[in-house]
């Protein structure tokens, strides 16, 4: 078996997919099968755990493409072209070090609960949710902390992996199961760092009010919310089912 990861023309997408997907089956070959982004991004890719990358280029009759195809590109310089030719030779002849990146175990994990995955926002457009948008926030954060960066799902939290890790965030997770819960109560109690985002630990997998953050000593008192350009700005606490009803909106005036 091996991970598809097309995700090297994606912003953040370089890498947290790939740290993603290394996390929740260690060991997994990942392949990249259709790479057609920066030249100056492919290293990183390795670094982060891709095994194979395909570096890819459009037909002739494909001229669409051509910006982002390195045989027909206007905006690729020879300069890419020679990024990329490195990158190959240094794969091949440093892979005892390179590996030693991906391999590293990391101490700080995001938390990606199903709870939160299958919520539906039926009134918003295009594919983010408030989730997506914070964990990938997050991520970007922590991955310019000099240190990996990993996730941890549910069933990994069931199954106790909490405990090979010093940091758990949980990134605008508003959906968590209680049995999940406890086990990170418990991951708390015994030393362990929780960093919860607004707006974390409201609800179970049914939508229905918990008091996680009572339990763990937490009080909202209230809650200041940005200027919206687009929809009603409410309280994360009373958000409704769509994309634009949270605290941290895409389309919040910065």
């Amino acid at each position: 078996d091996i991970w598809l990861s097309e995700t090297g023309s994606r912003a953040e997408g370089v890498t947290n997919v790939m740290d993603l997907q290394r996390s929740l089956k260690p060991g997994q070959l990942i392949l990249d099968p259709e790479y057609h982004a920066l030249a100056n991004t492919c290293f990183l890719m390795f670094l982060h755990g891709c095994g194979v990358m395909d570096y890819w280029w459009w037909p002739d009759d494909r001229n669409q493409f051509y910006a982002a195809s390195m045989k027909h590109s206007h905006n690729r310089t020879l300069l890419d072209v020679e990024t990329v030719m490195r990158t190959a030779l240094d794969v091949r002849r440093l892979p005892q070090y390179i590996a030693a990146f991906p391999a590293a175990t990391p101490k700080l994990v995001l938390l990606y609960p199903r709870a939160t995955l299958i919520q539906k926002f039926q009134s918003a457009k295009g594919h983010k949710t408030p989730f997506s948008i914070e964990i990938v926030k997050c991520y970007a954060a922590a991955a310019r902390l000099d240190t990996p960066v990993g996730f941890v799902s549910s069933k990994q939290v069931l199954d106790e992996k909490l405990k090979n890790y010093d940091v758990l965030v949980i990134a605008g997770a508003r959906y968590v199961k209680a049995d999940v819960f406890d086990r990170i109560l418990e991951f708390v109690k015994a030393g362990g760092t929780l960093i919860i985002t607004p707006t974390s630990l409201i609800a179970d997998e049914y939508s229905r009010r918990r008091n996680y953050l009572g339990q763990l000593g937490i009080e909202i008192l209230s809650e200041e919310l940005p200027e919206f350009m687009a929809g009603e700005a409410r309280p994360g606490t009373d958000q409704g089912q769509g994309e634009l009803d949270f605290i941290q909106g895409p389309v919040a005036k910065t």
